[in-house]
């Protein structure tokens, strides 16, 4: 899988960062959305990946996802970012796969847990 980002999506990215260390996830939420198929793709940063994440390649950033979550995706992704909106949409050759999702930090939580 390879996901090219423009511009400013990697200029969001590399804000949200900022100085801490942090990993991009490219994540297919299912929980609460009915059945196993029907998801909401999103952006998180981790301090680690997951023990079931491989790479995604990318020349910005490394960026993750769970190896199970890797089927809802195209081979080829592109993120484009939106500067005003602090946001990103997400598609592939032959589809959108979301308009205004936001990148959630995590790192926080993984640090208090």
């Amino acid at each position: 899988m390879k996901l090219t980002l423009d511009f400013a999506a990697d200029r969001i990215i590399h804000e949200l960062l900022g100085e801490r260390p942090g990993h991009l996830r490219l994540v297919y939420d299912m929980e609460g959305c009915g059945c196993g198929m029907s998801g909401i793709p999103g952006l998180e940063l981790v301090s680690e990946p997951g023990p079931q994440d491989i790479k995604v390649e990318c020349d910005s950033y490394p960026i993750w996802i769970n190896r199970q979550q890797a089927i809802f995706f195209e081979e080829k992704l592109f993120l484009q970012g939106d500067q005003s909106s602090r946001t990103f949409r997400l598609e592939g050759v032959s589809q959108l796969y979301k308009a205004n999702m936001r990148l959630a930090d995590r790192r926080e939580e993984a640090n208090q847990n």
